[in-house]
């Protein structure tokens, strides 16, 4: 691991880094540039690993919209996907402000199944730790990896097998049950994008933020 200090947006006065989604032991940090409506650069965010109830230095809760003054860590790569850990985190100051937050990007289901390429999975890897949406999806039924991970699938055309989005939302989105969805096409589905990859085995799992992430 890479001891690592970000200071600023690489988008200088019309930059900002908000946080985009708070999770029990992580948050994720995107960089907007915000001259017009906020946007982020592929490859502009990450996923600030926390340990426990993300907090700034001052021992202020993170929340979604907050904007982030400097954010110090170790770099890691965790099962594919790039962490920022043990950090410690100075607000610009609160409150927070979701109007900085981008609007989520949509997934394209070929990007499950093309490996390479320009419509391929690189597409994914561009944003990792990013707010993204699936959209008219259809639940598939719940399998082993939902009891033993609380995962759902979401069938994108492709069928239930690997080339489906995955799901996890049992902590953040608690007033949605998946088990009265299967079978249901969900007009969007929304959340922080992270991806597990070993070796060959490539996972895409979307964590809502929150149950109006998830809209029915």
């Amino acid at each position: 691991a890479k001891q690592v200090t970000v200071t600023a947006s690489q988008h200088q006065a019309g930059g900002a880094l908000v946080v985009t989604g708070v999770f029990a032991q992580a948050y994720s940090l995107s960089d907007v540039n915000c001259a017009g409506a906020c946007v982020a650069d592929p490859y502009g965010h990450v996923l600030v690993y926390t340990f426990s109830r993300p907090r700034a230095s001052d021992g202020t809760p993170l929340d979604i919209g907050h904007a982030v003054a400097t954010v110090a860590g170790a770099v890691q790569e965790f099962n594919g996907l790039t962490e920022l850990g043990f950090p410690r985190t100075n607000l610009v100051s609160p409150p927070p402000d979701e109007s900085r937050v981008p609007a989520a990007v949509v997934l394209f289901p070929q990007w499950l199944r093309n490996v390479t390429g320009p419509t391929g999975m690189i597409n994914l890897e561009r944003l990792e730790s990013a707010l993204v949406a699936v959209d008219g999806a259809t639940v598939c039924p719940l399998d082993q990896d939902f009891v033993d991970y609380a995962q759902w699938k979401l069938d994108v055309g492709f069928g239930c097998a690997r080339d489906a989005f995955q799901v996890i939302s049992q902590a953040t989105a608690p007033g949605v049950a998946p088990a009265d969805l299967v079978g249901r096409t969900v007009p969007r589905v929304q959340g922080i994008l992270r991806g597990l990859n070993i070796g060959s085995f490539n996972l895409w799992i979307i964590e809502p933020r929150r149950s109006a992430d998830i809209q029915l």
